[in-house]
């Protein structure tokens, strides 16, 4: 595995090895990512949505072809941050029924 820096995200790790720049990935994306969305992601310093990390994370392994696919969750600490984490933790409702 590529050691990271201190201040390195694996993104930007797997890219800057690559030789991959972010408007290259905003091409590969086919409009669904902007120059803001991949250069948040690299830096790290706001976390990206779930939309746009499974984007990332898509054209990351079209460009990169690895052997094993990348995820968002190896990729992105604390994936998934969205709808899909309220709607696990939220408990069923309980069933109201009128007397």
């Amino acid at each position: 595995m590529t050691e990271l820096k201190p201040t390195q995200t694996l993104l930007d790790t797997l890219l800057t090895q690559a030789q991959v720049t972010n408007h290259q990935m905003v091409e590969a994306s086919v409009g669904q990512l902007s120059h803001k969305n991949v250069q948040k992601a690299r830096t790290g310093s706001r976390p990206v949505t779930d939309r746009v990390a499974r984007s990332l994370t898509k054209v990351l392994n079209e460009l990169l072809l690895p052997e094993e696919p990348w995820t968002p969750r190896k990729l992105f600490p604390g994936y998934p941050q969205g709808k899909a984490v309220l709607e696990t933790a939220k408990e069923p409702p309980e069933s109201t029924t009128k007397a």
